[in-house]
């Protein structure tokens, strides 16, 4: 009987001890994505890595998925493919039912090289006609304008002899340039008309900008030692000095009417806006000057935003600037050439390293490091919502 209870007393202490050894169970209190937001082109991959906590955790498995495979796939480690242009958005789940997302923003590129007998300069611009042909020139460089098919197909080449600043399409599709050293040019896809010192109320050759209003009123910033804004309306012309539309000394480096028909006017110090009647000036909240605004644009929402080159982006509702920076939101870069809003009311930004996004919430970066942008300077949006983006070394088609 002795050896049988030591036996089982044996037996009991063993268990103890193998239940004490056996590890506790550790549970999953939560988890971390690296990125909750990321932008990828077709047929790019990166990885996204999600942390668990406590380190320690018993269970360590995770469940990877896509809202969207036909957009973006994951893979069960983690690592994201690029399949179409497009947003999807990628989930990972945890033990205990702990659940992350990460919004990932799927982009197409395609490259176009310069063509033929044209050569990008410095300052490229670009714009679209009525019938979906691309058009592109600029400053230093060009002498002239190419005209190419919606479909990337065929183009003709027009020389001018002169550095192109700035072109703009009327609701009859005739192209209106500013040019450096001929004054203001008009094509209505058969004859070149030009209108200059020689042989019109023009005071300068040189026009630094140029867009049209809602009644097809042609407006010019000037330079040549005439800076000052002139408008035309086929008849008429009409130029305000400097003083009166509150630009200083300073060049006119965009105009856009918006839907009121108010004309907006981007320059070194600042955006005016002409009603038809009065000229006002908008303020920023902290009187910054020397904003350096190369572009303005309107949202969906009849905002008013326009980009300083040493300061970000402002966005104005016609009563309070609020400006967005480096230091107090995601945008990447200051250095801003270009703006333009698409159909959603996405604002685009064309930076000296890339390309930003901004959708009210959310920044996306299209960098040099993954989708070799470099120095954007113009964009322009295409009747199916493709976007375009010149640099002084290619053009750029984006798909989104």
């Amino acid at each position: 009987m002795k050896a049988q209870f030591f036996k089982c007393i044996t037996v009991i202490g063993l268990i103890g001890i193998l239940l004490a050894c056996e590890k506790e169970e550790i549970p999953v209190s939560g988890i971390n994505l690296s990125e909750t937001t990321i932008a990828l082109s077709v047929d790019s991959t990166t990885t996204l890595l999600a942390e668990i906590a406590p380190s320690d955790a018993s269970n360590k498995t995770l469940h990877w998925s896509s809202s969207d495979p036909a957009i973006a796939l994951v893979s069960p480690d983690g690592m994201i493919s690029g399949i179409s242009p497009g947003t999807a958005t990628i989930t990972v789940e945890s033990d205990g039912g702990f659940v992350e997302t990460c919004r990932v923003d799927i982009f197409q590129i395609i490259e176009h090289d310069p063509i033929d007998k044209i050569q990008f300069g410095a300052s490229p611009f670009v714009a679209f006609d009525r019938n979906d042909n691309l058009w592109y020139g600029g400053y230093g460089g060009y002498g002239g304008l190419y005209k190419i098919g919606f479909d990337g197909s065929g183009g003709q080449f027009y020389s001018l002899n002169t550095d192109v600043h700035a072109f703009a399409f009327d609701s009859e599709n005739n192209l209106w340039v500013a040019t450096h050293s001929m004054g203001l040019l008009k094509f209505d896809g058969q004859t070149w008309s030009s209108y200059d010192t020689s042989n019109s109320e023009i005071p300068t050759n040189s026009i630094t900008s140029i867009g049209i209003d809602n009644n097809d009123k042609v407006w010019m910033g000037l330079s040549g030692g005439q800076n000052k804004v002139a408008s035309f309306d086929g008849i008429q012309w009409r130029t305000y000095e400097s003083e009166e539309c509150l630009v200083e000394e300073f060049y006119v480096f965009d105009i856009k009417a918006d839907r009121q028909n108010n004309m907006w006017f981007a320059h070194y110090n600042g955006v005016s806006m002409f009603d038809g009647s009065v000229w006002s000036s908008v303020i920023t909240d902290n009187k910054l000057t020397g904003l350096n605004v190369l572009g303005v644009d309107e949202d969906n929402e009849s905002n008013i935003w326009f980009t300083s080159s040493l300061y970000g982006i402002f966005k104005y509702d016609g009563t309070n600037t609020i400006n967005y920076n480096t230091k107090n939101s995601d945008l990447s870069s200051t250095n801003i050439q270009s703006i333009m809003v698409d159909e959603k009311g996405n604002i685009w930004l064309g930076l000296g390293g890339g390309i930003s996004r901004f959708d009210g919430e959310t920044w996306t970066d299209l960098n040099y490091r993954d989708f070799h942008f470099a120095d954007i300077r113009a964009s322009a949006i295409d009747s199916k919502g493709n976007k375009w983006f010149a640099s002084p070394t290619k053009i750029y088609e984006l798909k989104d």
